[in-house]
């Protein structure tokens, strides 16, 4: 069998992959931040976070509701379950909130911070409204994947910030 007829696709390696797992992780710190004395109160309080960006960006792949399983299942690491439009589209959000709710002088909080802002930089320079650069994708995604390694070295349990194996993909597809 020839391997060469197989490519890497950014929707299955970063809208489905690295960006689910990456907000699915990072959607779980910003609970930690939240009001609510529940997981279920918190989430209903990132709902209403995204539900006023949904509206003041008129944004057009929305999640239709935003429940604890969507981000982390039982036993599982965090993973966004949504469809990689929305994934995608959660991108710019995600990046907004970090800067609003995270602590640059909290280590952990720091590398979430740098990760997230590199990831959007990664959708930024393959964005219609930008000109393509791929020494710019090149080094955001090792900025990217270097954050992240640092999250899953300092991560509390197992399964928080886990690495997978789309990682590698994902670093060969941003180098390509």
């Amino acid at each position: 069998m020839d391997a060469s007829i197989f490519r890497v696709d950014w929707l299955h390696c970063a809208d489905l992959g690295v960006s689910a797992d990456f907000l699915g992780n990072l959607f779980c710190l910003f609970m930690t931040k939240l009001d609510g004395r529940s997981l279920k109160e918190k989430c209903r309080a990132l709902w209403q976070k995204l539900q006023r960006w949904y509206n003041e960006t008129k944004c057009e792949d929305q999640l239709q509701n935003l429940v604890v399983t969507m981000i982390r299942q039982p036993g599982k690491a965090p993973k966004l379950r949504c469809s990689a439009a929305q994934c995608r589209a959660l991108i710019p959000f995600a990046a907004k909130l970090c800067v609003e709710l995270l602590d640059a002088k909290v280590p952990v909080e720091e590398a979430a911070l740098s990760a997230m802002e590199n990831l959007h930089q990664c959708y930024q320079a393959l964005s219609s409204r930008s000109i393509f650069s791929s020494d710019l994708l090149s080094e955001c995604s090792l900025k990217f994947a270097a954050q992240y390694v640092a999250l899953e070295a300092a991560a509390e349990d197992r399964f928080s910030w886990r690495i997978k194996p789309k990682m590698h993909l994902f670093l060969e597809l941003c180098m390509e």
